[in-house]
């Protein structure tokens, strides 16, 4: 059946009897693809607007067999209105937490840690003891992250 779809991601896979196949992340969900030839051009069109392909539905798989191109106008879509239509289109995957966010925030902590440690020191400091001083609180706020 042909579908007008938008492709989000594509990305190698391996089938347990030891096929290699492409798992295809779209607009319309989650669907594989075997076909070499069909899988370059879905890459292709990684991020653009929407290609029509052809689709074939077996049990609770969605396989792509053949792409057509650009989006087919006679493609005949769901009929939905409103937030129907919002709840029914599969949302892309949830990228993995931001490692990112994790270091700020950690590195936050070692410079709290560090402030204190060095307001307990009454004298002045050489950049030694500065730098073995920032060695202990980044040492500390790993095995209070590790902790938990």
């Amino acid at each position: 059946m042909k579908k007008n779809i938008q492709i989000l991601a594509v990305t190698p896979q391996i089938a347990k009897n030891g096929n290699q196949y492409h798992k295809i992340e779209t607009s319309a969900g989650t669907m594989s693809c075997f076909e070499e030839a069909v899988v370059t051009k879905l890459k292709y069109a990684l991020g653009k607007p929407e290609v029509c392909v052809d689709v074939v539905e077996k049990g609770s798989f969605t396989n792509i067999r053949e792409f057509y191109g650009q989006k087919d106008l006679k493609v005949q879509e769901p009929e939905t209105k409103g937030d129907e239509a919002i709840k029914q289109r599969p949302q892309p995957p949830t990228p993995p937490f931001n490692t990112n966010k994790q270091t700020t925030m950690y590195t936050s902590y070692a410079k709290d840690v560090f402030i204190a440690l060095i307001n307990k020191e009454t004298e002045q400091l050489d950049e030694k003891t500065v730098i073995s001083k920032m060695n202990d609180a980044v040492t500390l706020v790993k095995i209070a992250r590790d902790a938990f």
